[in-house]
C-alpha cells in the first residue's frame, strides 16, 4: 500500500486509554513518548485514542500493519508488567473491551466484511494496570515506568514488526 494513495501512513502506533484516568492514560503515554523521542519515519503515524469497537475501523483503515498500546488488570502479572498479546484475547484490554464495545477481533472481521482494507498484521501491547478507577492525570509508578520500557519495544517494532524480545507472550 502506497502512503500517498490513502493519505494515511502504512504503519500505525495507536496508544488506547483515557489519560485522566489514572493507569487508563498508559496507551496516550507511550505514544507521546515515541513521538518525544523523534526519528518517527513518514511511513509511520503514531496518535492516542480513547476509542474502541466502530471508532477504530476508521483509524485502522488502510494500514499495513497497526500496533496498539493498552492496559489490563488481570493480576496475575505485577503492575508494569508488559505483555504482547493475541488479537483474540484482546476483550480483556481496558480500551480494547468491555461489555458495551466490540472487542478487536470482532473489529477486524467486521471491517473484512464491509469491504475494508485491514491490517495484515495487528499487534497488541499492553501492561498490567494497578489503578484504573482514580480520576488523575497521572500514571502509578509501575506503569510511568512501563512507558520507558515501552518505548524501545515499540521502536523495534517500527523496524522489524515485532515486539517480542522483552516482553512476554500472553496466552
Amino acid at each position: 500500500m502506497d502512503e500517498s494513495s490513502t493519505g494515511t501512513a502504512p504503519l500505525l502506533v495507536l496508544g488506547l486509554g483515557n489519560d485522566l484516568v489514572s493507569d487508563d492514560g498508559f496507551g496516550p503515554a507511550v505514544a507521546e513518548a515515541v513521538r518525544r523521542g523523534g526519528d518517527v519515519p513518514k511511513s509511520v503515524e503514531v496518535v492516542s485514542a480513547a476509542v474502541a469497537g466502530f471508532h477504530l475501523l476508521d483509524i485502522l483503515r488502510g494500514r499495513r500493519r497497526a500496533l496498539l498500546i493498552d492496559v489490563v488488570q488481570t493480576g496475575r502479572s505485577e503492575p508494569g508488567t508488559l505483555s504482547v498479546w493475541p488479537v483474540a484475547s484482546s476483550g480483556a484490554a481496558r480500551t480494547l473491551g468491555g461489555s458495551h464495545q466490540m472487542d478487536l477481533a470482532t473489529t477486524l472481521e467486521l471491517g473484512h466484511r464491509l469491504g475494508q482494507e485491514m491490517p495484515e498484521s495487528v499487534t497488541v501491547l499492553v501492561a498490567e494496570a494497578k489503578d484504573l478507577l482514580t480520576v488523575r492525570e497521572e500514571l502509578t509508578p509501575a506503569l510511568a515506568a512501563a512507558v520507558d520500557a515501552a518505548v524501545p519495544l515499540v521502536r523495534r517494532w517500527i523496524e522489524t514488526g515485532s515486539v517480542e524480545e522483552g516482553a512476554s507472550r500472553e496466552a
